[in-house]
């Protein structure tokens, strides 16, 4: 009698970027989020109006000195790594200056800064329930905008806090 064979292991998916690389991202967070001065940030400023700082190249100009000029707030927001993973993977490298629904790119933007954080939640624990839930995550990362969208964050959430429990 032959014995079963065991399933050959897979490899594990490779994590996303769970860091901010402001070099490889379109300014999105400058773009898209609503600032308000009473949170730290120098100005009030609606989603979907471009921070005045925000230079062509979508670079801040007075990032040096955030603080000092009166924008701690900037200088506290970690987008975890969601503002490239949107700019270089979900939008394929189409700035939001040459995409025309700001709206859904914001969206997608907050969906992913909280898988991004589901994946940092997960990391260090271990077991055959936790790969499989990260890669899960790191899958639903890779989705289209409408995918993104569609994703139920109270499940992921619910499954993350049982198994870090």
């Amino acid at each position: 009698m032959t014995p079963p064979m065991t399933p050959p292991m897979t490899p594990p998916l490779p994590l996303p970027v769970l860091e901010a690389d402001c070099s490889r991202c379109f300014g999105l967070c400058c773009v898209l989020l609503p600032f308000r001065a009473s949170d730290g940030f120098g100005a009030d400023k609606p989603g979907g109006q471009a921070c005045g700082h925000l230079q062509a190249d979508d670079r801040c100009g007075i990032h040096r000195d955030l603080v000092g000029s009166g924008w701690p707030g900037c200088a506290a927001y970690d987008c975890r790594g969601a503002g490239q993973q949107v700019s270089q993977v979900t939008y394929g490298g189409v700035s939001w200056r040459d995409q025309g629904n700001l709206a859904e790119m914001a969206a997608v933007l907050s969906v992913v800064r909280v898988l991004h954080g589901l994946l940092e939640r997960l990391a260090g624990l271990d077991g055959r329930g936790v790969s499989a839930l990260r890669d899960r995550i790191i899958v639903a990362t890779a989705g289209s905008p409408e995918e993104l969208l569609l994703l139920d964050l109270d499940d992921l959430e619910e499954d993350v806090a049982a198994a870090a429990a």
